[in-house]
């Protein structure tokens, strides 16, 4: 189904809603775009919850081991 299509098939659906509901689709929509607003950073929520401990602390010394190596790299140029 095209964008236009889909479009179309909302907008159908909604002209046979009663009413009385229109209060709750303009609540529902409101709230799925203010989480489209939100969703870079709410996208990462919990994304290391399901990684072994161990593995998540060798992740944690390998960012700051980056982060060592990139801030010793930029203080070399700046200085050099």
């Amino acid at each position: 189904m095209s964008q236009a299509q889909t479009y179309q098939r909302v907008l159908q659906q909604l002209s046979q809603l009663p009413a009385s509901r229109m209060d709750e689709v303009r609540e529902f929509l409101d709230k799925m775009l203010l989480q489209k607003k939100e969703k870079p950073v709410r996208s990462f929520a919990g994304i290391w919850s399901d990684m072994p401990e161990e593995d998540f602390q060798d992740l944690l010394d390998d960012m700051r081991k980056n982060r060592e190596a990139l801030n010793k790299e930029f203080d070399e140029r700046s200085l050099g």
